[in-house]
């Protein structure tokens, strides 16, 4: 996979969508696998034309797909109607390596370069702090922004980069360090089966490793792929795993020392999480298990992770929360799929109405509450969040107000308190 900054959508005042910036040299040869190489330096080639805005806030967005695809090349994830609207900040997002070519885990390699795909995202903020002026950017208010398994990416950074995390704040979107998707594979037995099956078996770590460098890389997705669709057991899966590097085993352990960045933090989940993760019947859904498995994958992690946050620094660094609940079909086309995983994206891109049919007005007033109060946390850095009032951010490990957006309304105050409860008798808090 390229890894560029593949949409750059300024505020439409520049008219511009800078596509394909590269901020690493393309991981080929023996930079496959490998901690990823700053590209070549830019010019002012970058300088916005016209009369450009300035100091504009900047988010950057980390797409899902559960470390194992991915991409920005989605339509519902181009903000071009958002950057249209609001006319006062910059979106970016970046393609970086997923599957085995960003969660390695090969016994040729160094332990601490396991997660190439990590390595990727650090560079592009990098990038980013060092260009995005050249933009109409301000490069001290810059937001982490990530969905699912791209909320996952950004928690890990807080730890990793506890002291330099160059972000200003993070938004955890149904995702953070306490959803466990880790690839638990201590004998690398996965990449040397992919390598035995194309060609490279029978040799020794360093040797195998380099022979899969070789070999060609859509033969390799073409295999993984292939053998995924075909259910074979035991399935072939990469994923992050822990290296005392970029990746921890006890967050909470972390969490409770302080060792994690002071960044503000827009944590939150979706109503009906879990339906997606159950067979897929086009007339009904298991309603229990379906909230069964919000609660214990997506609600109770987000909660935990929330506590934690608070915890780590006393109370002095906002942490606020948030669920959305919209059930609008041409989203979930079918009325028991809800706020499935996933379902916000569109609202908070603007693309809802580019789905199967025309919005309501009701998803048009969530989706312009839930744009301003994603700008005015990066914007403030969680100082004030005036857009959903009375939405206070939490101070206390057990206090704080929770923003509901979409069930019947675009935005207000709702009670999780009996959630939450639920949460602490499972040990899930």
């Amino acid at each position: 996979m390229r890894a560029d900054l593949v949409a750059l959508l300024t505020a439409s005042v520049f008219g511009h969508a800078f596509l394909g910036i590269p901020y690493a040299r393309p991981p080929v040869d023996d930079l496959r696998f490998a901690p990823p190489q700053p590209a070549l330096p830019f010019g002012d080639i970058w300088a916005p034309r016209g009369k450009a805005k300035k100091d504009l806030p900047v988010i950057i967005f980390f797409y899902g797909g559960a470390f194992s695809a991915g991409g920005t090349n989605a339509p519902y994830l181009i903000p071009a109607e958002w950057i249209q609207r609001t006319q006062e900040h910059i979106v970016i997002s970046f393609n970086h390596r997923d599957n085995i070519f960003g969660y390695t885990n090969a016994a040729g390699q160094p332990p601490d370069q396991q997660n190439p795909g990590l390595l990727d995202a650090r560079l592009a903020i990098e990038w980013v702090r060092d260009n995005i002026g050249s933009f109409g950017g301000d490069p001290t208010r810059i937001g982490l922004w990530g969905e699912s398994s791209g909320a996952i990416i950004i928690a890990y950074y807080s730890y990793v980069y506890r002291d330099d995390p160059i972000a200003n704040s993070v938004i955890l979107d149904s995702g953070n360090e306490f959803i466990d998707v880790l690839s638990h594979d201590p004998t690398h037995a996965n990449f040397t089966y992919v390598a035995s099956e194309l060609g490279c078996g029978n040799l020794s770590p360093t040797d195998e490793l380099a022979c899969m460098r070789q070999v060609d890389a859509s033969a390799i997705n073409d295999f993984i792929s292939t053998y995924a669709a075909a259910g074979h057991t035991p399935p072939v899966f990469f994923s992050a795993t822990v290296d005392s590097t970029t990746v921890f085993a006890n967050y909470t352990t972390l969490a409770q020392a302080g060792q994690i960045a002071r960044l503000p933090a827009l944590i939150g989940s979706n109503a009906q999480e879990g339906v997606s993760f159950l067979p897929y019947d086009p007339d009904s859904v298991d309603q229990a298990l379906a909230d069964q498995m919000t609660a214990a994958f997506f609600f109770c992690p987000t909660y935990q992770a929330a506590r934690a946050r608070v915890a780590a620094h006393g109370g002095e660094v906002p942490v606020y929360r948030f669920v959305y609940s919209g059930n609008f079909t041409n989203v979930s086309p079918k009325p028991w799929m809800g706020a499935y995983h996933g379902a916000e994206m569109p609202p908070v891109f603007g693309t809802h109405s580019l789905f199967r049919g025309e919005s309501s007005e009701l998803e048009w007033a969530t989706s312009r509450a839930m744009q301003d109060a994603w700008v005015e946390f990066v914007a403030t850095a969680g100082e004030r969040m005036v857009t959903v009032e009375g939405w206070d951010a939490w101070r206390e490990v057990d206090g704080g107000r929770v923003v509901e957006f979409g069930n019947g309304v675009p935005a207000r105050l709702m009670d999780t308190a009996e959630m939450e409860e639920q949460c602490r008798q499972l040990g899930l808090s």
